[in-house]
């Protein structure tokens, strides 16, 4: 597991965390969200969505560059998930 350090224009972020998941994918836990890895464009640039995307038509995003969180869309429609195993 490794730190997501935040630009420091995008203040208030608490920690984020990065992990390989069960199945082989990328996760970040970002205040009680959790973003999953959807793509990458160019060479260093990620685009994270949040986990309830696909059905509960969550809108929320961010994006990193080089593990630098650079840009975040915090548009959630659902409350904050409890995550025990952090």
């Amino acid at each position: 597991m490794a730190v997501f350090e935040a630009e420091p224009r995008l203040p208030g972020i608490r920690a984020v965390f990065i992990e390989k998941r069960k199945f082989g994918g990328r996760a970040i836990y970002l205040s009680g969200h959790v973003y999953q890895f959807n793509r990458t464009s160019g060479v260093n640039k990620c685009r994270w969505l949040c986990r309830r995307q696909r059905w509960h038509k969550c809108r929320a995003v961010l994006y990193t560059v080089d593990d630098h969180i650079v840009k975040i869309i915090d548009d959630h429609n659902h409350p904050p998930e409890i995550i025990n195993n952090l």
